[in-house]
């Protein structure tokens, strides 16, 4: 099975995964697998700006091919570990969630969970996760405008669950949880 875990910057999609993780699913996080492509090509241009510049010439799906050949590369020892499925964290466009779900159609049924939290939440915890000890709320919406410009509502709209992630990560946990038991529970 393929859980696509998709939602904003800070909104839980990592503590699902690692449910997930904890249920011997192997997790492949998107953001740091283009990150590791962007530092293979050599191309000295920022990150994010070399993500657009891509979405802009070739369009959202470009990368997809070789972030399958990644995944192929592992899903033989995944298989070999005894693992239960993948799931592909980070998406923010249903284009690239359906690209792989075309790929990884015959063999994987998926479902796709989308992540969300209150805004003033969102921002401290991101500000935590990545060790800022100031962060405007401006530069924080501008960096949502993005995600929501990518199509991130249409993953939304798309999933087949929805966790609102507005307490404590017992909570989070418990509902990531629940959703489990009720894919199993069809099976």
């Amino acid at each position: 099975m393929v859980f696509y875990i998709s939602g904003p910057h800070g909104s839980g999609k990592a503590e699902v995964a690692k449910v997930l993780i904890g249920r011997r699913f192997h997790n492949f996080e998107l953001g740091g697998m283009a990150l590791e492509l962007h530092r293979k090509s050599g191309d000295k241009m920022e990150f994010e700006k070399w993500i657009r510049d891509i979405g802009k010439k070739h369009g959202n799906t470009y990368l997809v091919p070789r972030l399958l050949d990644m995944i192929n590369e592992k899903i033989g020892s995944i298989e070999k570990k005894g693992r239960f499925g993948i799931s592909i964290t980070g998406s923010r466009t249903y284009e690239v969630i359906d690209a792989f779900r075309r790929e990884l159609k015959d063999e994987w049924p998926d479902i796709i969970i989308f992540v969300d939290a209150p805004f003033e939440l969102r921002m401290d915890r991101f500000m935590k996760r990545e060790g800022l000890s100031s962060l405007s709320a401006e530069k924080f919406e501008k960096m949502c405008e993005f995600e929501r410009f990518m199509g991130l509502e249409d993953i939304r709209i798309k999933a087949d669950f929805v966790i609102m992630n507005d307490s404590g990560l017992d909570n989070l946990v418990s509902k990531t949880n629940k959703i489990l038991k009720s894919i199993e529970s069809r099976s």
